[in-house]
């Protein structure tokens, strides 16, 4: 296992931060689970109190089962709803087909 940073490890400690558990990983990096207002996150890539990944799950269960599957950094879970940072995937899923700007934004007569 990698060395251990004291500066992360006290930030997933903090109450403050609402970690609900947290470990690091064999390659060194940190995950740890969270409440968010509607779901639970799996937080990849902890450090400090900042994050690289962010995947949400509508079960506390289904990503608590992620959490303890992870192995590196680079898995990727599944069963998410939602993942920050998004990708051009993610955004493309979300398209509205035939998006017309101007039904939401008319143009002022000015």
């Amino acid at each position: 296992m990698t060395s251990r940073c004291e500066a992360t490890e006290r930030a997933l400690n903090d109450p403050e931060n609402l970690y609900l558990c947290w470990r690091q990983l064999d390659d060194g990096t940190y995950v740890a689970l969270g409440r968010l207002m509607f779901t639970t996150a799996l937080f990849i890539g902890v450090v400090r109190s900042q994050y690289k990944r962010r995947y949400c799950f509508n079960s506390a269960v289904d990503a608590h089962a992620e959490y303890l599957w992870m192995t590196t950094g680079d898995d990727e879970p599944t069963g998410w709803i939602a993942r920050r940072p998004e990708t051009a995937e993610d955004m493309a899923a979300k398209a509205m087909p035939n998006y017309d700007p101007s039904v939401f934004w008319p143009k002022r007569d000015d």
